[in-house]
């Protein structure tokens, strides 16, 4: 019996031990390379047949688009080298799975001379067109308001020999790659760093398209576990798997040059402080932002449905294969709303508001594809252009016979009783049929018009465009009531109607409001009935809450309701204006705050930072060069001959000089150089991942700068520069002093020029 069972036991450990592993094809962003050493790791220790994964790494052809390969389904998944959120940008259906850069590997090599990005007009620069579309060396052009007609975009050879022989004055890189082969052959070279002009970029991240990520996040989620562990081998295996790869990947690069490139990935990936694969959304979001805000990207961009989840790879998905495949494929939905008709909805300034607004915020987070607002003046032209196939969706209405010739409607989302508001001085009103013969109004094209029309056929109604102006005619007599949802009539009357107006009577007849869909789109239909039934509970009530917080008459004696609601109103009125004289105090009170801080660190004459708080940034320049090894650089400079300046000219004429000196060096700085006054005549530049070497480029830029400016007392005026670099076992003031050394070099040997002084 024994025996039996050990058989059985190990037969089934054989059948499922040769379960078949899941196949799927991961797209590099290059070659075989150290870059992409942990998804190597990965496959080579098993991690992925682990998880039940057969992943076969493919290497990129140089013309290939990685996410267009990903997109087209030529790839399960990819490694994107640009920043993916200027992917999403433009509507493409792209899903963050896990970044492992935590600093940007992108830069452009140039030739010494050429510092900033201005410097590039009508050099030659060689960059992928995919790098001039979506990546942060495209915002840094941007930021420049540069365009690729602005230099000669040479094609990409991958090649640092082109820019080593002079071919080239400029060419895009990673630091891990083509400046190891730079380096070696001693070629003076600049580096233009987007991060050093306030754009941050994301690069090796691992994504796929949304409805991959949707569909398979049982598997998603083992392929990122996985790689997050092959990535934690790779790095702590640097020199294993600089042979591994060498040896039974690609001979491409030396080997040593691959372990160049494992030393700076490791700089880039910082697994001492970072999670490996993590992504900080908080931080994506608010570079997003950024970007938006400097009109780097469309401000209407999203990132709705950008990122994965990993408590998602539980869930059930929502959709089936090919609807994700649908909504994938689009490239908007466009929608329709009531302009008027709050608090359900409204258009202000352009921008959708109100009940409405707030749930399809919600729907937005389920799907890739935005959905943008399409503007209209009133509900009837909303209707029309709904009609004409210019929006996929309104957003709240009745489903009716008329209706359905154009649209298909999902389940209700929103439902609120119909009801008449009258002058306060009217009687309850217990049924509309005691009213038939009344004057009463209804917005124009709203579907109980339709409804009603149908159900009492005498009927003395009378249509209006918007709620406002039917209620201003009850206001005035000259209509008895007027027909609309409570939730609306409620908001209209505590907003502008108090004391004049009054909900007279509730109905049977309810308002269920759904989504409108173009009927001849039953895919769409499908995937909006899916969401709004996955709106949870709690989000329904939170919308509700916001909004609504309507009472309406139940008999003839309304009086003591409106002096309570009076009463409530003077109090909350009170509130609110203590609220807002509290308000101003406190912003007062910042505003100066900041005001006082600014004089803190400021030197009053020349408005740069003072020597107080040129202290404070050597102190963090010098902590994150003890952390990273991240250099930086300093100039002294110092104006010559000032002292004769005041005493020919008079102090007033030295604090001139001294404000125009500033201007100069204010105006041809980099924008991450740190400038300040040192004392008197003296001022400090600190140069933040800057070589002593492009920080003296920058001294001798600044120097004729200065000797070449006009001044107003006609006077030629020149300065004398000491430029440092931090190095090992120096502190703050063995730094400044050999900068201050090299200035009175400067002095020694005539004025007017730039000493370096060596390490």
């Amino acid at each position: 019996m024994k025996i039996a069972i050990f058989i059985f036991l190990t037969l089934f450990a054989s059948i499922t031990s040769s379960s078949p592993l899941e196949k799927v094809t991961l797209q590099l962003g290059w070659k075989y390379q150290f870059e992409f050493a942990g998804f190597i790791a990965a496959k080579e220790k098993g991690f992925y047949k682990e998880a039940g994964l057969d992943v076969e790494l493919k290497e990129r052809e140089a013309d290939m688009d990685v996410v267009e390969a990903v997109l087209n389904g030529q790839a399960d998944y990819g490694i994107n080298d640009a920043d993916l959120t200027l992917v999403k940008a433009q509507n493409k259906p792209v899903v963050l799975l896990a970044n492992y850069f935590k600093r940007p590997a992108l830069v452009i090599i140039s030739k010494q001379t050429l510092l900033t990005p201005s410097d590039l007009i009508g050099k030659k620069v060689m960059i992928t067109e995919e790098q001039l579309r979506n990546s942060s060396l495209a915002l840094l052009l941007k930021a420049f308001n540069m365009t690729a007609n602005d230099f000669q975009a040479i094609p990409h050879s991958f090649d640092a020999a082109d820019f080593i022989r002079g071919d080239i004055d400029a060419m895009s890189a990673f630091l891990s790659n083509e400046l190891y082969q730079i380096r070696q052959s001693k070629t003076p070279y600049n580096i233009i760093d987007p991060s050093a002009y306030g754009i941050n970029a994301y690069h090796g991240n691992l994504f796929t398209a949304y409805s991959t990520a949707e569909h398979y996040r049982q598997r998603t989620q083992k392929l990122i576990d996985a790689s997050n562990k092959g990535w934690e081998y790779a790095l702590s295996h640097t020199e294993e798997m600089a042979e591994l790869i060498y040896n039974n990947y690609s001979r491409e690069k030396p080997l040593d040059a691959l372990l160049y490139e494992a030393d700076i990935i490791k700089k880039l990936i910082l697994p001492d402080i970072k999670t490996l694969g993590s992504v900080n959304t908080n931080l994506v979001l608010h570079n997003f932002d950024v970007l938006k805000a400097a009109d780097l990207i469309d401000s209407s961009a999203s990132l709705n449905g950008f990122f994965f989840e990993a408590a998602a790879a539980s869930k059930t998905p929502l959709f089936s294969k090919q609807e994700l495949d649908y909504i994938q494929s689009l490239e908007k939905i466009t929608l329709c709303v009531d302009p008027q008709w709050m608090p359900y909805e409204k258009i202000e300034q352009g921008q959708h508001i109100g009940i409405s607004a707030d749930y399809f915020n919600l729907l937005r987070q389920m799907i890739p594809t935005p959905i943008e607002l399409v503007p209209t003046s009133n509900w009837t032209q909303s209707l029309a252009f709904a009609r004409q196939r210019k929006c996929d969706l309104l957003s709240l209405v009745v489903a009716t016979p008329e209706r359905e010739k154009d649209w298909n409607f999902t389940s209700p989302y929103l439902n609120s009783p119909l009801v008449i508001a009258t002058r306060t001085d009217e009687l309850f009103v217990a049924d509309i049929e005691n009213v038939l013969n009344k004057k009463l109004g209804i917005v124009k094209g709203y579907a109980f018009a339709e409804l009603l029309r149908n159900k009492y056929p005498t009927i003395n109604l009378i249509e209006f465009d918007t709620l406002d102006e039917g209620l201003n005619k009850v206001a005035q007599g000259e209509l008895f009531g007027f027909l609309d949802s409570l939730t609306t009539i409620g908001y209209a009357l505590q907003n502008h109607y108090i004391g004049e107006l009054k909900i007279a009577g509730k109905f049977d007849d309810k308002f269920e409001l759904g989504i409108g869909v173009r009927n001849d789109d039953p895919i769409l239909l499908a995937i909006f009935e899916k969401m709004v039934n996955a709106i949870p509970a709690a989000e329904h009530q939170t919308i509700i809450n916001k909004w609504i917080s309507v009472k309406y008459e139940k008999g003839t004696d309304y009086g003591l309701l409106w002096k309570l609601v009076a009463g409530i109103a003077v109090i909350g009125f009170l509130l609110l204006y203590r609220n807002f004289v509290q308000a101003k105090y406190l912003k007062e009170i910042a505003e100066q705050n900041e005001l006082l801080l600014k004089l803190s660190i400021t030197d009053k004459l020349t408005q740069v930072y003072n020597r107080a708080k040129l202290d404070d940034i050597l102190q963090e320049q010098f902590d994150l060069y003890q952390r990273y090894r991240r250099p930086f650089s300093i100039i002294m400079l110092d104006i010559d001959h000032f002292k004769a300046i005041n005493d020919t000219h008079g102090h007033l004429t030295g604090d001139a000089v001294l404000t125009s000196i500033a201007d100069i060096l204010k105006g041809h700085i980099r924008q991450t150089d740190i400038l300040g006054r040192w004392g008197g005549e003296e001022f400090m530049i600190i140069c933040p991942q800057n070589s002593a070497e492009s920080a003296a480029i920058l001294a001798e830029k600044l120097r004729v700068k200065i000797s070449s400016h006009h001044y107003k007392h006609e006077r030629r005026i020149s300065a004398s520069f000491g430029v440092a670099q931090i190095g090992d076992g120096m502190d703050i003031e063995q730094l400044v002093k050999r900068a201050d050394d090299a200035l009175y070099q400067a002095k020694d040997q005539g004025r007017n020029r730039v000493i370096t002084q060596r390490a």
